[in-house]
């Protein structure tokens, strides 16, 4: 137990701990991937039951931090919305997992219950990742700095514990994957399972879709220091517009006293962002020596632990 733990209130997660600055945090010590205490009563078609979260923020956006060691920025303008999804069948982990390699030794800020030298700390406005192995040290804190500036910063120190001099590649992962919350996906899975007396647990997997039908576009910018994405929305499918349609006329018939009729929208209205904000992935100390926009073949027959590409 640290010096500055607190055994009240710190349950089987971790301890509660006082930070260098002063101020209370959680040091998260349960490896939730063995361990049935990490089980929680959630829905795993939104969330895997041992995947427990930290949020950090500022007065623009929020960001979920994981147990696992990624994280996913929200953004509610226009809609809310994940901007990196968490989906690994389709190849999707989030963002700000830091991969350390050499010629023959490679380290992961992505939690995976292999390394007993992996340590989680959920503070005040970030979230730390500490992570060893016999050679390197790696200790990455993502926050969003204060005030409404609409970003998330990544702050990497990697130590060498041997007495050579090496040569190091750092790759850090951030997915555009957005998810957005989608309201009149909710309802299109709700109603139709309600009226064919199906499973109602369509939602996320009708969310996905709909992200699907953004096309994205990158480019590099600041001479090569950072990466932009855009994505343009290609249109409803033909399944979604007929699927809202029978929506629309149960709720106007057969669920009317629970809606009270149909959606009244006005024409430039609705549920979804169809003109999500540019992302961008910026490096603020050097110039990066690449980056990939194809997460295939990044990870190809890897995962979040250890990509392929690595």
């Amino acid at each position: 137990m640290s010096k500055n733990s607190y055994t009240y209130g710190s349950g089987a997660f971790g301890e509660w701990i006082q930070d260098e600055y002063g101020l209370p945090a959680y040091r998260y010590t349960l490896d939730q991937t063995t361990d049935n205490r990490a089980l929680a009563p959630c829905n795993p078609l939104w969330r895997n039951p041992r995947d427990h979260f930290h949020q950090i923020g500022n007065d623009r956006v929020l960001a979920l931090a994981s147990n696992y060691g990624y994280v996913q920025l929200r953004q509610d303008e226009g809609a809310p919305k994940l901007l990196n999804d968490f989906y690994p069948p389709d190849g999707q982990y989030g963002g700000g997992i830091g991969y350390l390699a050499d010629t023959d030794c490679f380290l992961s800020t992505y939690y995976d219950g292999n390394n007993p030298d992996f340590e989680r700390t959920f503070g005040i406005g970030y979230y730390r990742k500490r992570v060893s192995n016999h050679k390197y040290h790696i200790d990455q804190i993502i926050f969003a700095p204060y005030g409404d500036a609409p970003l998330l910063i990544s702050q990497v120190n990697v130590t060498n514990n041997t007495p050579n001099e090496v040569a190091l590649r750092w790759i850090e992962y951030w997915g555009c994957q957005h998810h957005q919350l989608s309201y009149r996906a909710f309802m299109q899975a709700y109603f139709f399972g309600i009226a064919m007396k199906q499973s109602i647990g369509k939602t996320a997997s009708r969310r996905r879709d709909f992200s699907k039908r953004f096309k994205s576009s990158f480019s590099t910018q600041l001479d090569g220091r950072a990466l932009l994405n855009k994505q343009v929305f290609l249109g409803r499918s033909i399944a979604d517009k007929a699927l809202w349609m029978l929506m629309q006329a149960l709720m106007a018939t057969v669920f009317r006293n629970l809606t009270g009729g149909a959606v009244s929208m006005h024409e430039q209205a609705e549920f979804d962002d169809l003109a999500p904000p540019a992302l961008f992935l910026a490096a603020l100390d050097q110039l990066p020596h690449a980056f990939t926009c194809d997460p295939v073949s990044f990870f190809g027959s890897g995962h979040a632990p250890s990509p392929s590409m690595s």
